[in-house]
């Protein structure tokens, strides 16, 4: 396959953060513990006021704030 590696291995995860927490840190803590290669950490696009009060981008934003290596690899 042209442009990329197929031997490089990659850990995802994926959860709706809405609102991050210490739940979450503690996944993306086992999840980078466990990556061998790159780690992909997707939270989910829903927004609505009810279940997902942030949006996309502020969770995101929130996220990163935070002073952790784990969480650099948020998409």
């Amino acid at each position: 396959m042209a442009g990329g590696d197929l031997e490089q291995p990659i850990t995802i995860t994926f959860g709706r953060f809405n609102p991050p927490t210490v739940g979450h840190e503690k996944l993306l803590q086992a999840a980078n513990k466990i990556s061998t290669g790159d780690l992909k950490i997707y939270p989910s696009r829903t927004h609505e006021p009810k279940k997902n009060p942030l949006s996309p981008g502020s969770k995101i934003e929130f996220m990163k704030s935070f002073d952790r290596a784990d969480f650099y690899a948020i998409s």
